[in-house]
């Protein structure tokens, strides 16, 4: 047998069961319920992570007339959020944050997610570390991406960033190592810190000619990632923002660009040229340590 990483529950008991064959491995035991708080509706069991108003795995809250999600079971594979919730739309996707006397509950695995387009908002943190995530849809109205939304989501290859999205957070993508491809919207005004990090196979990024700083960390360690284009729009490139891409061999560099940070091209040994404008005004220093073959 091989057991399931959640319990499977009801609404009275939690269990283990194989996740081959389907046969229970553990006794049944009663749920351990505790209050949410901070407004949000039912009780949550301290041990397997199950919602008492739990709607098909997501928990929903409404305030000032609209829904948000407020949590996913960790035991779901599959989640369609609705559309409405108690007749009024779901605007927000969150995540729970609260803990029980040990760790999150963090529903690794979550294969599969369908978010209605009445979703505006993707909050920070909400799909972090669920590693077995492998298709998400972000609606066409979403205008932020928030802080480390699908960090850790190791199991993502591709997602679709629609030109609502104005925003992308700190680390939104950060650890995404099957992520192949992103195409960055002309809508994105900012890129926040270390959003792509370690996307260790990431080979293909088109970048919005609306940035005008390429943050700090932003592409570090995109091992896969052998040419960029960075736009017009571009006068500033943070430091480490492309350290470590040890494949980078093409850099079109803005007209625009005054500052290279520190460390921004540090380890890129398949660097061979770069062309600098007379606009840059400012190399920070290491900018271009162990670029062995510039």
């Amino acid at each position: 047998h091989t057991r399931s990483e959640y319990q499977q529950h009801d609404n009275l008991y939690h269990w283990y069961e194989c996740t081959v064959c389907g046969e229970i491995l553990s006794e049944k035991e009663e749920h351990k319920w505790y209050e949410i708080g901070d407004g949000i509706p039912g009780m949550i069991c301290g041990d397997c992570g199950a919602f008492s108003e739990a709607v098909d795995g997501v928990l929903y809250s409404v305030k000032n007339g609209v829904a948000n999600v407020v949590g996913i079971e960790p035991s779901v594979r599959q989640v369609r959020i609705s559309e409405s919730y108690d007749g009024v739309p779901v605007v927000g996707v969150f995540r729970l944050t609260w803990k029980s006397p040990g760790w999150f509950f963090t529903p690794r695995v979550l294969e599969s997610v369908v978010i209605p387009d009445s979703v505006k908002i993707i909050g920070g943190a909400v799909f972090k570390d669920c590693s077995s995530l492998k298709s998400i849809n972000i609606p066409n109205d979403v205008t932020t991406i928030g802080n480390s939304a699908f960090e850790g989501c190791s199991s993502l290859k591709s997602i679709e960033i629609p030109n609502s999205v104005t925003t992308i957070g700190n680390s939104a993508f950060e650890g995404c190592r099957s992520l192949k491809s992103i195409k960055i919207p002309n809508s994105v005004t900012t890129i926040g810190d270390s959003a792509f990090k370690g996307c260790s196979n990431l080979n293909s990024v088109e970048m919005s000619n609306s940035v005008a700083i390429i943050n700090d960390s932003t592409f570090v360690d995109c091992s896969s990632l052998k040419s960029i284009e960075i736009p017009n729009s571009v006068t500033k490139i943070d430091k480490s923002a492309f350290k470590e891409c040890s494949n980078l061999s093409s850099v079109e560099m803005s007209s625009n660009v005054t500052t290279i940070g520190e460390s921004a091209f540090e380890g890129c040994n398949s660097l061979t040229n770069i062309e600098l404008s007379n606009s840059v005004t400012k190399i920070d220093k290491s900018a271009f340590k162990e670029c062995s073959n510039l």
